[in-house]
């Protein structure tokens, strides 16, 4: 073995031990390290501290490999990164306590994708699906870098309905930019080396996530995750592509809701109702380890795709997916309504 492979193995395996072991200390502890106020009483009911964990995880790994290992991360990228995570530590907290309105989370999740643009992680041009270049100009290329931080962030927040479904596609994404930025073509290989410390924290925590849960991730960790995803991706090129083709599912998900909301007349942030795929599929009688895998096998081979193919390829990949929703979901609905009858 290399050092590289040396220091991704470590990278992997050392925050997945470290992630199982603090959530196991937690489910003995917690009732005696939290304080018993009425709040917290009901913070813990509600099994939605997953996140904080996930998040106090996060930063302690990246400021204990950033300290160890010399040029981890440009200072940059990892202040903004470390910055955004708090500031998303702390909205999620307060919505997962006292549900925010959509505003009021928008402001968090705004602030952080700001902290990224402001040290120039934006998304400075695509490759066309027929090769071509198109670079953007700059404010298109800040514009986008928003837009796209903040549509990852709640893509994922709105599929995190079904246990183990959000954190097993994030640890899938992750994994795949591992690859991809360990490669000869991209030759990221901190990058790579962050990708595995994130996705063996984050399925340390799928352990205890999977259905039955026993803990949920909550606002505070679906956003830290959609950030840290949305951000690495725009590290280089090629990884947006690929990220958009494994999170096709929350992110076609979250455009065709909004759109059938808006058709209603509803605002697009109101989710009272049951139009989400995920939905879909328990009404028809799925269970929530079924979706999980499904989805996740899905999803895993829409990775392997992205690595595989080049950006014709994924393009496709893309394109059949939107199709697969056109044909598929709406089946369900219609399953379920003759079902009823």
């Amino acid at each position: 073995m290399n050092n590289f492979q040396i220091e991704a193995f470590v990278l992997f395996f050392l925050p997945l031990f470290f992630s199982v072991a603090v959530f196991y200390c937690l489910f003995y502890l917690k009732n005696k390290i939290l304080p018993n106020s009425k709040v917290l009483k009901q913070y813990k009911k509600n099994k939605r501290w997953g996140g904080l964990i996930v998040g106090i995880l996060f930063i302690t790994s990246l400021s204990f490999f950033q300290y160890l290992i010399e040029g981890f991360l440009l200072p940059k990228d990892f202040w903004s990164l470390i910055l955004g995570i708090i500031i998303l530590f702390v909205g999620g907290f307060v919505d997962d306590l006292s549900s925010l309105s959509w505003k009021k989370q928008l402001i968090f999740q705004l602030c952080a994708a700001s902290l990224a643009v402001f040290v120039g992680d934006t998304i400075n041009h695509i490759r066309l699906p027929w090769g071509e270049v198109f670079f953007f100009p700059a404010w298109l290329s800040i514009l986008s870098a928003y837009l796209w931080i903040i549509i990852v962030i709640n893509s994922l927040n709105w599929f995190d309905g079904v246990d183990g479904l959000a954190g097993s596609i994030s640890v899938i994404n992750l994994l795949v930019l591992s690859i991809l930025s360990a490669t000869s073509i991209v030759n990221q290989p901190n990058t790579s080396l962050l990708c595995l410390i994130l996705s063996g924290i984050t399925l340390g925590f799928l352990y205890f996530n999977f259905y039955p849960a026993r803990v949920f991730l909550g606002s505070s960790g679906v956003w830290i995750i959609g950030f840290i995803i949305a951000v690495i991706s725009i590290y280089s090129g090629g990884k947006i592509a690929t990220t958009a083709l494994i999170f096709g599912f929350p992110l076609i998900d979250f455009l065709f809701v909004s759109a059938k909301r808006i058709a209603q007349g509803k605002s697009p942030t109101i989710g009272n109702d049951r139009l989400h795929f995920h939905h879909s599929l328990l009404d028809k009688g799925w269970k929530h380890y079924e979706i999980t895998a499904f989805i996740s096998l899905v999803s895993l081979a829409l990775g392997i795709g992205a690595i595989s193919f080049e950006t014709k390829g994924k393009f496709f990949l893309f394109i059949f997916l939107i199709a697969f929703f056109l044909f598929f979901a709406p089946r369900l609905r219609k399953l379920k309504h003759s079902r009823e009858k």
